[in-house]
């Protein structure tokens, strides 16, 4: 709350979810790297990894309630049901990119499943 009272409503959910992509680019690039029989070495560092995956999951995860205040705040009162039905479908569509996610990690490796959702 602080930092949506210094940095505006607006431009914290734009920031912490700028940085979480940028974390999700870090753990993709840390999945490129192969020792000589093609395994991803960096991967089985959790030391490494482990921390960038939760600061990732915080950073996506904590403007929520910023995200929902404005969606109510600028949406007419009439409308303001739909609109948070619409938002709810789109949390859904979110957890089912999980199967997706899922065939990706089968045929391409975890690398690509960060990537590309």
């Amino acid at each position: 709350a602080r930092i949506a009272r210094y940095l505006g409503r607006i431009l914290t959910p734009v920031i912490f979810s700028s940085t979480g992509i940028c974390m999700l680019f870090t753990l993709w690039i840390l999945g490129q790297f192969k020792d000589d029989d093609g395994v991803e070495y960096l991967w089985r560092e959790t030391h490494l990894v482990l921390p960038i995956f939760v600061m990732r999951m915080a950073c996506m995860n904590c403007c929520q309630p910023i995200r929902k205040s404005v969606l109510i705040d600028f949406v007419p009162k009439k409308a303001q049901a739909r609109w948070n039905s619409l938002d709810s479908i789109t949390k859904m569509s979110w957890s089912g990119s999980a199967v997706f996610g899922g065939i990706l990690c089968d045929k391409y490796g975890y690398g690509a499943s960060f990537l590309v959702t």
